[in-house]
């Protein structure tokens, strides 16, 4: 599977995501449909799949682009 090169800040923004949906990172990864170290031991990891970034952000409604900090502005992109 495809892995992704994060970006600086980019766990902080997966944080901002889950608080702007209202969930904690473990309900966002119940949603996922993955475990919940899916997302709340991934500081430490060196990547997430791609498929996982569509997901949470289906789940939370974050933009892609504004996950990987190629985008400034709202969690949403705008």
């Amino acid at each position: 599977m495809k892995r992704i090169t994060l970006i600086h800040g980019f766990w902080e923004r997966v944080d901002i995501a889950c608080h702007n949906a209202g969930l904690t990172k473990a309900e966002a990864a119940r949603r996922m449909g993955k475990d919940r170290h899916a997302l709340c031991n991934t500081h430490h990891s060196d990547g997430m799949s791609t498929s996982t970034l569509l997901r949470f952000c289906r789940v939370t409604g974050a933009s892609a682009d504004w996950l990987l900090g190629l985008k400034e502005g709202d969690a949403n992109g705008t």
